[in-house]
């Protein structure tokens, strides 16, 4: 963890037990922030206030606004950041018990990814990229059903 210059708060490397909340304190995906495909893109979070809560080392509680989130698929297995206002990268690891049916989806759909571009084929692997970010581009809130698209489309 690192410390920030505002009030010597701490930035956490990673987050456990977490959940996403909107504004009024219901549960949303992370995908509903934008996805950043490249270190140079810019986000907006198209004026929604999303916050990201959850427990960091030692057991220290976060409770932090969200803007937009990542994933990288080079890792040994693949690993998903969310991005803080405060412009801190952060992996998420564990999610809360109850918040897991909420983003399943997502990342069956991220692991699968992952698990192809190590062991697929060039012509599966491009046609679902490609599919994948059209989706997560035009609708970051269908991706709930991301999975079965892309697999209905192979």
């Amino acid at each position: 963890m690192a410390l920030s210059d505002e009030e010597g708060e701490i930035l956490p490397d990673f987050i456990t037990n977490y959940s996403f909340l909107d504004s009024d304190d219901k549960s949303v995906p992370f995908s509903v922030l934008p996805v950043l495909w490249s270190d140079h893109d810019d986000y907006d979070s198209l004026g929604l206030q999303v916050f990201m809560l959850g427990t960091c080392d030692g057991g220290q509680k976060v409770y932090k606004r969200a803007v937009a989130w990542k994933f990288e698929l080079s890792d040994e297995i693949p690993t998903i950041y969310v991005l803080s206002k405060d412009r801190n990268w952060i992996i998420l690891q564990k999610p809360k018990k109850s918040y897991e049916p909420i983003i399943s989806s997502l990342l069956v759909t991220i692991h699968w990814l992952h698990f192809n571009n190590k062991n697929g084929d060039d012509y599966t692997w491009n046609r679902f990229v490609d599919s994948f970010r059209l989706v997560i581009t035009n609708s970051s809130l269908c991706v709930y059903n991301v999975h079965k698209q892309m697999f209905m489309q192979l």
